[in-house]
């Protein structure tokens, strides 16, 4: 499948995983990588990369440069690629100008989570703009 699927399947456990983290850091802007395969059933995640928020702010992220090498050295050696990119935001879960920016750098599903009412949404730059992507939790 190309990057063109508009759906990005995780677990339960997975989404948790990922409030949770949002939730502890908060009012601080979570963050984590998302790792798996692109497929015909859509994006796959395998495993998530919490990561430390460096800019340690409620309307920013960025992830130290090392921690990032190594969580991309440890994709690789799975076997599998980025394919998505979580945060969260002290508003609705849409992308912020800033994210608009960096999606078109990273061409991967952007996983954002308002906090503090946990709502969540997808989206993935595609075409010139902003699409939204389906986040589909399996049990």
């Amino acid at each position: 499948m190309s990057r063109q699927s508009l759906e990005i399947h995780l677990s339960r456990q997975q989404l948790d995983g990922l409030r949770d983290a949002a939730v502890n850091a908060w009012p601080v802007e979570a963050c984590a990588l998302l790792s798996g395969r692109w497929s015909d059933n859509g994006v796959s995640v395998k495993r998530i990369f919490q990561a430390r928020n460096i800019d340690n702010s409620p309307v920013s992220f960025q992830l130290d440069p090392v921690e990032l090498i190594s969580i991309y050295s440890k994709v690789e050696e799975a076997g599998e690629e980025i394919v998505g990119i979580f945060h969260c935001h002290p508003a609705p879960p849409s992308p912020s100008f800033t994210d608009l920016r960096f999606m078109k750098l990273n061409p991967v599903v952007w996983i954002i989570m308002s906090m503090p009412s946990e709502a969540y949404a997808g989206y993935i730059w595609r075409n010139d703009k902003v699409v939204e992507v389906q986040v589909r939790v399996l049990d």
